[in-house]
């Protein structure tokens, strides 16, 4: 299919400076998706009170991984700049065109895709405003990524209210047309839950391999000079551990 173009929901990643296992993910399938630009990063600006396209800042957001001292606060930061361009936004009798583009263009998209963990204040009634962004006919329009269900296998580590909404979460996944679990045991595990409740629908559940991060590999250690830098070092610890 030529053109294809999927609503990337990046809210939470945009505004939060973390480095957790989903930010990881929501960051790398946007760096290293085939064609970038079938992605188009969006987010549901709270002080808007509507999707719409991501800007500048918040997708620099998602061109790399934040250092490890940006990882204590895992909620959503929103500038006091930014909430009041929203709300000005949303208020003043603006033309569409400037007051939110995402729906001012004339195009549709043919599928939206989820990859984060949206159990705050987010609900599947928000995805549901962009069904007249997504093409008909199209197919499985909507997928999202799954994780794990730790606070539903292990709830002694999680508070009671984050309980109550991690399980709308859940709820909410079946609405989906395809979930894209991150292991086989992911996959088997929210299947065999659906089951026992008699959740009836459910999407259908693909397992998908789990990414590998390549280390980062120093200037002085590429090319021929490296190779040969390294196979020497290499052959070095064996013979250390060989004389151990």
């Amino acid at each position: 299919m030529k053109n294809v173009k999927i609503l990337y929901d990046v809210t939470h990643t945009s505004h939060c400076r973390v480095t957790s296992g989903i930010q990881r993910v929501v960051r790398r399938v946007w760096q290293h998706w085939p064609a970038r630009d079938e992605l188009v990063p969006i987010v549901f600006d709270p002080w808007l009170g509507d999707w719409r396209f991501a800007n500048a800042k918040e997708t620099r957001f998602l061109q790399k991984d934040l250092p490890p001292a940006d990882t204590r606060k895992r909620r959503a930061v929103w500038t006091l700049p930014e909430k009041v361009r929203g709300v000005a936004r949303r208020l003043l009798p603006l033309p569409v065109a400037l007051k939110n583009p995402l729906h001012a263009r004339r195009q549709c998209f043919h599928a939206l895709l989820v990859p984060e963990l949206f159990a705050d204040k987010r609900d599947f009634a928000l995805y549901e405003r962009l069904n007249p962004l997504i093409a008909a006919g199209t197919g499985a329009q909507k997928f999202a990524i799954f994780y794990d269900l730790i606070p539903v296998l292990v709830p002694q580590f999680s508070e009671e209210t984050y309980r109550r909404r991690f399980a709308a979460y859940v709820e909410d996944l079946r609405r989906f047309d395809v979930i894209l679990a991150d292991s086989e045991f992911a996959a088997k595990t929210l299947d065999d839950y659906w089951r026992a409740a008699g959740a009836s629908p459910v999407p259908r559940i693909r397992a998908i391999p789990l990414g590998v991060d390549a280390p980062p590999q120093p200037d002085a250690l590429r090319g021929d000079a490296g190779e040969t830098a390294w196979q020497e070092e290499h052959d070095e610890r064996e013979q250390s551990a060989q004389n151990d």
